[in-house]
């Protein structure tokens, strides 16, 4: 239970911190349109900002991104479902079983549980992503 609160606030930290950047980025260069004037929510519509308003590169092709995509779906089924892996109707929530399945540090048949290292390897990947937005920046600054 407590590495499930560490996911989430881990989560959080990262969702903020590209919305700080991305009013940040409004705020610096003048735009008129706001990361709340965008659909969606969540890492999602923050790096559609990036991506859409400020033009930066926010390598959603990459292997960080799916493996960030992972954790969200992982994420959400904490938050929307107490870590339950089967829905209301009894329905397996593949996607999340799957990246389980294929994760080392976590398991479980009807729950999510989160073992020692998930938590640093969820640190890792999002400090390699937030990298590789730092290059695209630096990229787009010496344009």
């Amino acid at each position: 239970m407590q590495r499930r609160s560490a996911l989430l606030t881990i989560f959080g930290f990262f969702e903020h911190e590209l919305d700080k950047l991305c009013l940040l980025y409004k705020s610096e260069k003048s735009f008129k349109l706001a990361l709340s004037d965008l659909g969606g929510k969540g890492i999602n519509r923050a790096v559609s900002y990036l991506n859409k308003v400020a033009e930066i590169e926010v390598h959603t092709h990459s292997k960080e991104w799916d493996r960030i995509q992972n954790i969200q779906k992982l994420r959400n089924v904490i938050v929307h479902q107490d870590g339950k892996l089967h829905d209301h109707q009894g329905k397996p929530k593949k996607a999340v079983i799957d990246y389980i399945n294929q994760t080392d540090t976590l398991s479980g048949k009807e729950e999510i549980l989160i073992s020692k290292g998930f938590l640093s390897h969820v640190v890792d990947i999002f400090r390699k992503y937030l990298n590789k937005i730092q290059e695209s920046i630096v990229e787009s600054e010496n344009a």
